[in-house]
């Protein structure tokens, strides 16, 4: 009963904890941490979570560097040698730098599925090769992932992975539609593997990138 008045009245339970010599545990209040449920949040840092600025990032040099290179093209009299390698030269580079910039799993996909669809309203090409273009994302990713831990060089190494998958892959298509007439793929064949050198440039020309826009606070880390 004593505890019990001294619990409501602030004299009462000075006269109980004088008359006891300490404090009663019914008086002591201790608060309790909260316990989050069986099922926390997910964390917004996770290597397979997008954000916005992720996915608008993804969107934009996706698109910048379809459309950088058909410029290209367009600007150095149509498809020759010179135009091809420094068209795919710039894509390679520019994707290098998406994925730099964005570091999750899935990134070298998603900006491949968005510059088939850019391809395909400006050119109406690039459907046929998609499957196969996505494969070669998955596995310079599961690189870049797993292997390379998203260091730089493993980052360089897997875009121009990804890139000489594909190249590889529209030689598989384009003998696979003319297999009654080989002759008429070698041409094309020529221009492909024309093409494929501007990987092989990006090698090259991607630190350098890759520097200045660390310093201009572009890419962190």
């Amino acid at each position: 009963m004593l505890f019990t008045f001294a619990y409501a009245f602030p004299a009462d339970r000075d006269k109980a904890v004088a008359k006891i010599g300490h404090s009663p545990k019914s008086m002591e209040y201790e608060p309790k941490a909260f316990a989050p449920g069986p099922f926390p949040l997910p964390d917004e840092n996770a290597a397979w979570r997008f954000t916005l600025s992720d996915l608008a990032a993804i969107g934009v040099l996706a698109a910048l560097a379809r459309a950088t290179g058909l410029m290209l093209v367009f600007a150095l009299g149509g498809m020759n040698p010179v135009s091809l390698s420094l068209r795919t030269m710039v894509i390679t580079v520019l994707f290098i730098v998406l994925r730099m910039k964005v570091r999750r799993f899935g990134t070298l996909a998603l900006a491949a599925l968005v510059g088939s669809m850019t391809s395909f309203l400006a050119m109406a090409q690039g459907i046929m090769t998609l499957p196969l273009l996505l494969a070669s994302a998955l596995i310079a990713e599961l690189f870049i992932t797993y292997a390379g831990r998203n260091r730089a060089w493993a980052v360089i190494a897997g875009c121009v992975l990804m890139g000489l998958m594909d190249k590889a892959a529209s030689l598989c298509v384009i003998f696979l539609t003319v297999r009654e007439e080989t002759r008429m793929a070698w041409p094309l064949a020529i221009l492909v593997m024309t093409s494929a050198a501007g990987d092989l440039l990006a090698l090259a020309f991607a630190p350098r990138f890759i520097r200045e826009l660390r310093h201009a606070g572009f890419i962190n880390g």
